[in-house]
């Protein structure tokens, strides 16, 4: 069993990849002249259980810290995407 500091070096490794795919992904798509929000959730996608699997918000490892913060990420992203709409119009 991997100790706790092993875990939260993981956890935010897996922040960090998460983080710089949607950003990645988000302004590729923009280029392309889509919303970013597009990209961002192509990358949850692909890290999470529906593709590769390199992020299982369901691992044990992690208990409720990675759950709690895929939740908290989805409100700011629906907070992000309405602003955008509504400054669009």
């Amino acid at each position: 069993m991997a100790g706790s500091g092993d875990v939260v070096i993981q956890l935010l490794f897996l922040l960090f990849a998460m983080f710089a795919l949607g950003r990645f992904l988000g302004r590729l798509v923009e280029r392309a002249g889509l919303p970013g929000v597009i990209g961002e959730i192509s990358a949850g996608v692909i890290l999470g259980p529906s593709a590769l699997t390199i992020v299982n918000p369901a691992d044990p490892q992690y208990g409720i810290a990675l759950e709690a913060l895929a939740e908290i990420g989805i409100v700011v992203l629906m907070f992000r995407s309405g602003s955008k709409r509504a400054s669009a119009t």
